[in-house]
Protein backbone atom coordinates (compact mmCIF):
# COMPACT_ATOMS: atom_id res chain seq x y z
CA UNK A 1 0.00 0.00 0.00
CA UNK A 2 3.01 2.30 0.35
CA UNK A 3 4.53 3.89 -2.74
CA UNK A 4 8.01 5.37 -3.14
CA UNK A 5 6.55 8.88 -2.98
CA UNK A 6 4.73 8.11 0.27
CA UNK A 7 7.87 6.68 1.82
CA UNK A 8 9.70 9.84 0.78
CA UNK A 9 6.93 11.93 2.39
CA UNK A 10 7.21 10.03 5.68
CA UNK A 11 10.95 10.50 5.80
CA UNK A 12 10.82 14.19 4.85
CA UNK A 13 8.72 14.80 7.95
CA UNK A 14 11.83 14.13 10.01
CA UNK A 15 14.08 16.62 8.23
CA UNK A 16 14.48 18.62 11.44
CA UNK A 17 16.39 15.70 12.95
CA UNK A 18 19.31 16.20 10.58
CA UNK A 19 19.09 12.78 8.95
CA UNK A 20 20.77 12.24 5.61
CA UNK A 21 18.19 10.26 3.64
CA UNK A 22 19.30 8.48 0.49
CA UNK A 23 16.35 9.14 -1.83
CA UNK A 24 17.32 6.31 -4.15
CA UNK A 25 16.55 3.89 -1.31
CA UNK A 26 12.93 4.94 -0.88
CA UNK A 27 11.79 2.02 -3.05
CA UNK A 28 13.49 -0.32 -0.59
CA UNK A 29 11.82 1.40 2.36
CA UNK A 30 8.41 1.24 0.65
CA UNK A 31 8.77 -2.47 -0.13
CA UNK A 32 9.93 -3.17 3.40
CA UNK A 33 7.00 -1.26 4.93
CA UNK A 34 4.55 -3.13 2.72
CA UNK A 35 6.01 -6.45 3.80
CA UNK A 36 5.86 -5.46 7.48
CA UNK A 37 2.20 -4.48 7.16
CA UNK A 38 1.29 -7.61 5.21
CA UNK A 39 2.94 -9.87 7.78
CA UNK A 40 1.25 -8.07 10.68
CA UNK A 41 -2.19 -8.28 9.09
CA UNK A 42 -1.79 -11.98 8.28
CA UNK A 43 -0.64 -12.76 11.82
CA UNK A 44 -3.58 -10.92 13.35
CA UNK A 45 -6.08 -12.52 11.00
CA UNK A 46 -4.80 -15.94 12.10
CA UNK A 47 -5.07 -14.89 15.76
CA UNK A 48 -8.58 -13.50 15.38
CA UNK A 49 -9.67 -16.75 13.72
CA UNK A 50 -9.01 -18.49 17.04
CA UNK A 51 -10.97 -15.80 18.86
CA UNK A 52 -13.83 -16.15 16.39
CA UNK A 53 -14.04 -19.87 17.13
CA UNK A 54 -14.02 -19.24 20.90
CA UNK A 55 -16.62 -16.49 20.78
CA UNK A 56 -18.89 -18.52 18.53
CA UNK A 57 -18.73 -21.46 20.94
CA UNK A 58 -19.27 -19.40 24.08
CA UNK A 59 -22.17 -17.46 22.56
CA UNK A 60 -23.94 -20.79 22.10
CA UNK A 61 -23.60 -21.59 25.79
CA UNK A 62 -26.78 -21.04 27.73
CA UNK A 63 -26.72 -18.74 30.74
CA UNK A 64 -23.61 -16.74 29.73
CA UNK A 65 -23.81 -12.99 30.06
CA UNK A 66 -21.50 -10.64 28.17
CA UNK A 67 -18.88 -10.38 30.90
CA UNK A 68 -18.80 -14.17 31.20
CA UNK A 69 -17.99 -14.46 27.51
CA UNK A 70 -15.42 -11.65 27.58
CA UNK A 71 -13.75 -13.17 30.64
CA UNK A 72 -13.51 -16.57 28.98
CA UNK A 73 -12.16 -15.21 25.70
CA UNK A 74 -9.93 -12.41 27.03
CA UNK A 75 -7.49 -14.63 28.87
CA UNK A 76 -4.07 -13.25 29.94
CA UNK A 77 -0.86 -14.20 28.20
CA UNK A 78 1.56 -16.82 29.44
CA UNK A 79 3.44 -15.79 32.57
CA UNK A 80 6.04 -18.55 32.80
CA UNK A 81 8.62 -15.99 33.87
CA UNK A 82 7.48 -14.68 37.24
CA UNK A 83 8.31 -11.06 36.41
CA UNK A 84 8.13 -10.65 32.63
CA UNK A 85 5.64 -11.88 30.08
CA UNK A 86 7.28 -15.02 28.77
CA UNK A 87 6.88 -14.11 25.09
CA UNK A 88 8.83 -10.88 25.72
CA UNK A 89 11.47 -12.44 27.96
CA UNK A 90 12.34 -14.98 25.26
CA UNK A 91 13.13 -12.26 22.71
CA UNK A 92 15.36 -9.84 24.59
CA UNK A 93 18.63 -9.62 26.45
CA UNK A 94 17.82 -8.09 29.82
CA UNK A 95 19.13 -7.23 33.25
CA UNK A 96 16.50 -7.00 35.98
CA UNK A 97 18.83 -4.81 38.06
CA UNK A 98 17.14 -3.94 41.37
CA UNK A 99 14.19 -6.17 40.49
CA UNK A 100 16.32 -9.32 40.32
CA UNK A 101 15.37 -10.34 43.87
CA UNK A 102 11.67 -9.56 43.54
CA UNK A 103 9.31 -12.02 45.26
CA UNK A 104 7.73 -14.60 42.99
CA UNK A 105 4.23 -13.27 43.65
CA UNK A 106 5.10 -10.00 41.95
CA UNK A 107 4.96 -8.88 38.34
CA UNK A 108 7.04 -6.15 36.68
CA UNK A 109 4.98 -3.56 34.79
CA UNK A 110 5.13 0.11 33.88
CA UNK A 111 2.96 2.52 35.80
CA UNK A 112 2.99 6.33 35.50
CA UNK A 113 6.29 6.45 33.67
CA UNK A 114 8.24 4.11 35.93
CA UNK A 115 8.86 0.43 36.43
CA UNK A 116 6.80 -0.99 39.26
CA UNK A 117 6.16 -4.29 41.01
CA UNK A 118 2.55 -5.31 41.52
CA UNK A 119 0.73 -8.40 42.67
CA UNK A 120 -0.40 -10.61 39.83
CA UNK A 121 -4.02 -9.91 40.78
CA UNK A 122 -3.57 -6.13 40.91
CA UNK A 123 -6.33 -4.39 38.98
CA UNK A 124 -4.86 -1.93 36.50
CA UNK A 125 -6.97 0.75 34.80
CA UNK A 126 -9.24 -0.67 32.13
CA UNK A 127 -9.39 0.77 28.63
CA UNK A 128 -13.16 1.20 28.95
CA UNK A 129 -12.59 3.32 32.06
CA UNK A 130 -10.31 5.64 30.07
CA UNK A 131 -12.80 5.93 27.22
CA UNK A 132 -16.08 6.25 29.13
CA UNK A 133 -15.56 9.86 30.35
CA UNK A 134 -15.33 10.98 26.71
CA UNK A 135 -18.72 9.57 25.76
CA UNK A 136 -21.22 12.36 26.33
CA UNK A 137 -25.03 12.49 26.19
CA UNK A 138 -24.79 13.79 22.60
CA UNK A 139 -22.43 11.06 21.37
CA UNK A 140 -24.11 9.23 18.51
CA UNK A 141 -21.42 6.75 17.45
CA UNK A 142 -18.36 5.09 18.91
CA UNK A 143 -15.71 3.93 16.45
CA UNK A 144 -12.65 1.79 17.12
CA UNK A 145 -9.95 1.81 14.46
CA UNK A 146 -8.18 -1.54 14.42
CA UNK A 147 -10.65 -3.03 16.90
CA UNK A 148 -9.66 -6.69 16.47
CA UNK A 149 -12.44 -8.95 17.72
CA UNK A 150 -14.30 -6.10 19.40
CA UNK A 151 -13.42 -6.56 23.05
CA UNK A 152 -12.86 -2.85 23.77
CA UNK A 153 -16.19 -1.92 22.21
CA UNK A 154 -17.91 -4.72 24.14
CA UNK A 155 -16.39 -3.69 27.48
CA UNK A 156 -17.31 -0.07 26.75
CA UNK A 157 -20.90 -1.04 25.95
CA UNK A 158 -21.10 -3.07 29.16
CA UNK A 159 -19.86 -0.09 31.19
CA UNK A 160 -22.09 2.48 29.51
CA UNK A 161 -25.18 0.42 28.78
CA UNK A 162 -25.88 2.81 25.90
CA UNK A 163 -28.13 1.20 23.27
CA UNK A 164 -28.73 4.56 21.59
CA UNK A 165 -25.13 4.63 20.32
CA UNK A 166 -24.00 3.02 17.05
CA UNK A 167 -20.87 0.89 17.51
CA UNK A 168 -18.36 0.53 14.67
CA UNK A 169 -15.44 -1.89 14.51
CA UNK A 170 -13.08 -0.72 11.74
CA UNK A 171 -10.69 -3.61 11.33
CA UNK A 172 -8.38 -4.90 8.54
CA UNK A 173 -8.86 -8.56 9.46
CA UNK A 174 -11.89 -10.48 8.10
CA UNK A 175 -11.82 -12.84 11.09
CA UNK A 176 -11.68 -9.91 13.51
CA UNK A 177 -14.72 -8.33 11.88
CA UNK A 178 -16.58 -11.65 11.92
CA UNK A 179 -15.83 -12.16 15.63
CA UNK A 180 -17.14 -8.67 16.42
CA UNK A 181 -20.36 -9.41 14.53
CA UNK A 182 -20.97 -12.63 16.48
CA UNK A 183 -20.27 -10.87 19.77
CA UNK A 184 -22.57 -7.90 19.16
CA UNK A 185 -25.36 -10.02 17.71
CA UNK A 186 -25.22 -11.93 20.98
CA UNK A 187 -25.62 -8.64 22.88
CA UNK A 188 -28.65 -7.83 20.76
CA UNK A 189 -30.66 -4.66 20.38
CA UNK A 190 -27.65 -2.53 19.48
CA UNK A 191 -26.90 -1.06 16.06
CA UNK A 192 -23.39 -2.14 15.15
CA UNK A 193 -21.29 -2.36 12.02
CA UNK A 194 -17.97 -3.91 11.08
CA UNK A 195 -16.04 -2.20 8.30
CA UNK A 196 -12.88 -3.08 6.45
CA UNK A 197 -10.35 -0.42 7.39
CA UNK A 198 -6.68 0.17 6.65
CA UNK A 199 -4.61 2.80 8.44
CA UNK A 200 -2.58 3.38 5.29
CA UNK A 201 -5.68 4.56 3.40
CA UNK A 202 -8.06 5.73 6.14
CA UNK A 203 -11.58 6.21 4.80
CA UNK A 204 -13.88 7.89 7.35
CA UNK A 205 -16.73 8.72 4.95
CA UNK A 206 -19.08 6.25 6.67
CA UNK A 207 -19.48 8.73 9.54
CA UNK A 208 -21.24 11.27 7.34
CA UNK A 209 -24.65 10.75 8.99
CA UNK A 210 -23.36 11.56 12.49
CA UNK A 211 -22.62 14.93 14.04
CA UNK A 212 -20.96 13.78 17.31
CA UNK A 213 -18.64 10.76 17.48
CA UNK A 214 -15.92 9.20 19.60
CA UNK A 215 -13.11 7.60 17.59
CA UNK A 216 -10.43 5.63 19.42
CA UNK A 217 -7.48 3.29 18.97
CA UNK A 218 -5.97 0.84 21.43
CA UNK A 219 -2.62 -0.77 20.58
CA UNK A 220 -3.48 -0.77 16.88
CA UNK A 221 -1.61 2.26 15.52
CA UNK A 222 1.51 0.67 17.00
CA UNK A 223 1.35 -1.94 14.25
CA UNK A 224 1.73 0.69 11.50
CA UNK A 225 5.31 2.00 11.21
CA UNK A 226 4.26 5.21 9.44
CA UNK A 227 0.78 6.70 9.30
CA UNK A 228 -0.24 8.88 6.35
CA UNK A 229 0.59 12.53 6.96
CA UNK A 230 -3.10 13.49 6.95
CA UNK A 231 -4.27 10.61 9.17
CA UNK A 232 -5.10 12.67 12.28
CA UNK A 233 -6.67 15.43 10.17
CA UNK A 234 -8.91 12.92 8.39
CA UNK A 235 -10.20 11.52 11.67
CA UNK A 236 -10.80 14.95 13.20
CA UNK A 237 -12.74 16.10 10.12
CA UNK A 238 -14.98 13.01 9.98
CA UNK A 239 -17.90 14.72 11.78
CA UNK A 240 -18.92 18.07 13.18
CA UNK A 241 -17.75 17.05 16.66
CA UNK A 242 -15.06 14.39 16.96
CA UNK A 243 -13.32 13.22 20.10
CA UNK A 244 -10.24 11.23 19.15
CA UNK A 245 -8.69 9.06 21.84
CA UNK A 246 -5.40 7.22 21.32
CA UNK A 247 -3.94 4.64 23.68
CA UNK A 248 -0.63 3.80 22.04
CA UNK A 249 3.05 3.25 23.04
CA UNK A 250 4.46 6.58 21.86
CA UNK A 251 5.95 8.17 24.98
CA UNK A 252 9.48 7.76 23.61
CA UNK A 253 8.51 9.87 20.56
CA UNK A 254 8.69 12.98 22.79
CA UNK A 255 12.48 12.95 22.55
CA UNK A 256 14.15 14.06 19.32
CA UNK A 257 17.45 12.31 20.06
CA UNK A 258 15.73 8.97 20.67
CA UNK A 259 13.46 9.42 17.65
CA UNK A 260 16.48 10.19 15.48
CA UNK A 261 18.24 7.02 16.61
CA UNK A 262 15.16 4.85 16.03
CA UNK A 263 14.51 6.25 12.57
CA UNK A 264 18.14 6.03 11.46
CA UNK A 265 18.46 2.47 12.71
CA UNK A 266 15.18 1.51 11.06
CA UNK A 267 16.41 2.88 7.73
CA UNK A 268 19.69 1.00 8.05
CA UNK A 269 18.06 -2.29 8.94
CA UNK A 270 15.19 -2.07 6.45
CA UNK A 271 17.47 -1.28 3.50
CA UNK A 272 19.92 -4.10 4.23
CA UNK A 273 22.76 -1.87 5.42
CA UNK A 274 22.93 -3.86 8.65
CA UNK A 275 23.08 -7.68 8.69
CA UNK A 276 20.31 -9.39 10.65
CA UNK A 277 22.67 -10.60 13.36
CA UNK A 278 23.60 -6.97 14.02
CA UNK A 279 20.01 -5.78 14.43
CA UNK A 280 19.45 -3.57 17.45
CA UNK A 281 17.23 -6.17 19.17
CA UNK A 282 20.15 -8.59 19.41
CA UNK A 283 22.62 -6.00 20.66
CA UNK A 284 20.58 -3.94 23.11
CA UNK A 285 20.59 -4.80 26.81
CA UNK A 286 17.21 -3.99 28.33
CA UNK A 287 18.16 -2.72 31.78
CA UNK A 288 15.19 -2.30 34.09
CA UNK A 289 16.05 1.02 35.66
CA UNK A 290 14.00 4.20 35.36
CA UNK A 291 16.98 5.86 33.67
CA UNK A 292 16.67 3.32 30.84
CA UNK A 293 12.87 3.56 30.63
CA UNK A 294 12.51 5.41 27.32
CA UNK A 295 15.57 3.80 25.71
CA UNK A 296 13.97 0.42 26.39
CA UNK A 297 10.59 1.49 25.04
CA UNK A 298 12.16 2.91 21.88
CA UNK A 299 14.31 -0.21 21.41
CA UNK A 300 11.25 -2.44 21.62
CA UNK A 301 9.35 -0.22 19.18
CA UNK A 302 12.27 -0.32 16.76
CA UNK A 303 12.61 -4.08 17.05
CA UNK A 304 8.87 -4.68 16.50
CA UNK A 305 8.71 -2.06 13.71
CA UNK A 306 6.13 -0.18 15.72
CA UNK A 307 4.82 3.26 14.83
CA UNK A 308 7.34 6.11 14.59
CA UNK A 309 5.29 9.18 13.61
CA UNK A 310 1.97 9.31 15.47
CA UNK A 311 2.99 11.91 18.05
CA UNK A 312 4.46 14.11 15.32
CA UNK A 313 1.13 14.03 13.45
CA UNK A 314 -0.81 14.86 16.61
CA UNK A 315 1.40 17.84 17.35
CA UNK A 316 1.13 19.09 13.76
CA UNK A 317 -2.68 18.87 13.83
CA UNK A 318 -2.72 20.95 17.02
CA UNK A 319 -0.19 23.48 15.68
CA UNK A 320 -2.21 23.95 12.49
CA UNK A 321 -5.45 24.45 14.40
CA UNK A 322 -7.17 21.25 13.24
CA UNK A 323 -7.66 20.03 16.80
CA UNK A 324 -6.83 20.66 20.41
CA UNK A 325 -5.59 18.43 23.17
CA UNK A 326 -7.95 17.52 26.01
CA UNK A 327 -5.67 15.13 27.86
CA UNK A 328 -2.11 13.79 27.55
CA UNK A 329 -0.73 11.15 29.91
CA UNK A 330 2.54 9.68 28.74
CA UNK A 331 3.58 6.13 29.66
CA UNK A 332 0.45 5.53 31.70
CA UNK A 333 0.73 1.78 32.16
CA UNK A 334 1.43 -1.54 30.47
CA UNK A 335 1.73 -5.14 31.56
CA UNK A 336 4.64 -5.40 29.12
CA UNK A 337 7.13 -3.11 30.88
CA UNK A 338 9.08 -2.28 27.71
CA UNK A 339 5.95 -1.19 25.80
CA UNK A 340 4.29 1.51 27.94
CA UNK A 341 1.06 3.00 26.60
CA UNK A 342 0.30 6.71 26.53
CA UNK A 343 -3.15 8.30 26.47
CA UNK A 344 -3.86 11.21 24.12
CA UNK A 345 -7.32 12.74 23.79
CA UNK A 346 -8.07 15.31 21.08
CA UNK A 347 -11.13 17.10 19.79
CA UNK A 348 -12.02 19.28 16.82
CA UNK A 349 -14.65 21.17 18.82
Amino acid sequence: MYSENEADDFLSDFGDLGLSIEIENTDLYADYLNNVNKKSKNNYDDAWKLYLDKITAFCRTEGCDLLDILGRVDTPGTLDNHLLIDEVARQINYDLCDFADAPENKKLITLDGRYALVDKNTLLPKVAELLAPHVGPDTQAVVELGGGWGKNLAYLFDMLGRRDIVYFNCEPSPHGRAAFEVLFKYIGGVEHHSREFHFEIPNMDFLGRFSNVLVFTVASVEQVPFLPRDFVDRVLSAAETVTFTLFEPIGWQQFSNITRFVLLRFLQESSGQVPVEEYHLFRHMFRFTDEDFHDNAASWALSCRYNMNLLRLVKRAVAEGHGKLIDVQYDLFSENPINPYSLIVMTNA
